[in-house]
C-alpha cells in the first residue's frame, strides 16, 4: 500500500514533468517566430564566386533560427551546410561528409573542419575568388542601366562598390557616367542636391518613376465595355436553278450520262491538232495554227481543250453533245 510519501514523490515527478514538456514547446513555439519568414538558403552548385559569398551569407541568416546550430559553433553547422551542396562543391565536400560520419562513429577520428569557422575559411578559399576587389572593379566597369530600372541598377551597383575601395565621389560619377540617357536628361533639371552618391541614387529613381507615370498617363488603360448588339439574321446566299444539261465540274459524268472517258475514246484515232483522222498532230503541221478559244498556238478551236474545261466561264454549261457535234463539225 502506497504511503503518502509515495504519493508525494509522484507528484513531484509529474510536475518536473510537466515543466520539461511545457519547456519543450516554448523551445518549439520560439523556433517557428524566430525563423518565421527567413527561407532556405539555394543549393550551391560550386559555380561563380558571387553565388558562393550569397551563399554563406543566407545560411547564417537561416541558421539563426534554428536552435540547434544557431550559435554557429562546432560541426553541426557544417553538417547542416554541405547538404546544400550540389554539383562541384558537392563533390567536394564529400571527403568532409566521410570525416563527420567516421567521427560520429568513432570519436578518435579528427574532424577536418571542427568548428563552423574553420568550414567556413576553407570554402571561401575554394570557391570565393583571389582577387574580390578587383572583380568588383571589373564589374562596375561592365555594369550599365541600360532598360533596367534605376532601382535595379542602383541594387547591383551598391552589390559590388563596397568593395572596389573607391571614395564615395569616383562611385557617384561611375553611377552617374552609366545611367541611361533619359535619366540623365531629367535630372538636368532637378534642383535636388546629387553630389553624393546617396543623394544622386535618390533622386536618379525618383527621375525614373516621374518618367514612368507620364508614360502611363499619355498611354492610359483603355477599358472596353462591351455594346448590346441586336441580332440580325443574315439572308441566306440565291444560288440560280442549276442547267440540268450543264458539265457537272464536281462529277466524273455528265447529265448525258457521258464521261471524260467517252471524250478521249470520240478522239481516239483522230489529230489532236485538227480532229482528223487522216494524220497525227506530229505530222499535221499545226506548230503555227492559232486556236481562236485560247490563243494558243499548235491546235484549232475545235479540239481545244481548255475550251471544255471546267474554269472556263464561256463553256461552263456545254455538255458533251455539243462537244461531239462540234468535233465531227
Amino acid at each position: 500500500m502506497a504511503t503518502g510519501q509515495d504519493v508525494l514523490n509522484a507528484l513531484n515527478t509529474l510536475a518536473t514533468n510537466q515543466a520539461a514538456l511545457q519547456q519543450v514547446v516554448t523551445d518549439l513555439v520560439t523556433n517557428m517566430n524566430s525563423n518565421k519568414g527567413v527561407s532556405k538558403p539555394h543549393n550551391y552548385n560550386g559555380i561563380g564566386s558571387e553565388d558562393a559569398r550569397r551563399f554563406l551569407a543566407a545560411f547564417e541568416v537561416w541558421a539563426q533560427g534554428i536552435p540547434r546550430i544557431r550559435t554557429l559553433a562546432g560541426h553541426e553547422p557544417v553538417k547542416s551546410a554541405i547538404s546544400f551542396l550540389e554539383g562541384e562543391a558537392a563533390i567536394w565536400a564529400t571527403p568532409i561528409a566521410e570525416n563527420i560520419s567516421a567521427h560520429t562513429l568513432n570519436n578518435n577520428v579528427a574532424l577536418t573542419y571542427p568548428t563552423w569557422a574553420d568550414f567556413k575559411a576553407a570554402f571561401i578559399a575554394r570557391f570565393e575568388t583571389a582577387d574580390p576587389v578587383t572583380d568588383a572593379k571589373t564589374m562596375l566597369k561592365t555594369l550599365y542601366q541600360g532598360k533596367n530600372s534605376v532601382a535595379s541598377y542602383a541594387a547591383t551597383f551598391k552589390q559590388y562598390s563596397g568593395r572596389t575601395g573607391y571614395s564615395d565621389v569616383d562611385l557617384r560619377d561611375k553611377f552617374y557616367n552609366h545611367l541611361a540617357d533619359r535619366i540623365k536628361d531629367g535630372l538636368v533639371h532637378t534642383q535636388a542636391n546629387t553630389s553624393l552618391l546617396a543623394s544622386l541614387i535618390a533622386e536618379a529613381i525618383r527621375v525614373d518613376n516621374r518618367i514612368n507615370e507620364r508614360n502611363r498617363q499619355k498611354t492610359p488603360f483603355k477599358v472596353i465595355t462591351p455594346s448590346a448588339h441586336h441580332f440580325q439574321p443574315s439572308n441566306p446566299p440565291f444560288f440560280p436553278p442549276r442547267d440540268p444539261n450543264a458539265m457537272d465540274v464536281d462529277a466524273t459524268r455528265t447529265v448525258t450520262g457521258k464521261s471524260s472517258d467517252d471524250y478521249r475514246r470520240f478522239m481516239m484515232g483522230r489529230c489532236y491538232g485538227c480532229g482528223s483522222k487522216n494524220h497525227r498532230k506530229a505530222d499535221g503541221h499545226h506548230e503555227r495554227d492559232i486556236c481562236e478559244h485560247c490563243g494558243l498556238t499548235g491546235h484549232l478551236a475545235n479540239v481545244c481543250r481548255r475550251k471544255y474545261s471546267v474554269y472556263s466561264k464561256k463553256m461552263r454549261h456545254v455538255t458533251f453533245d455539243h462537244i461531239f457535234v462540234s468535233m465531227v463539225a
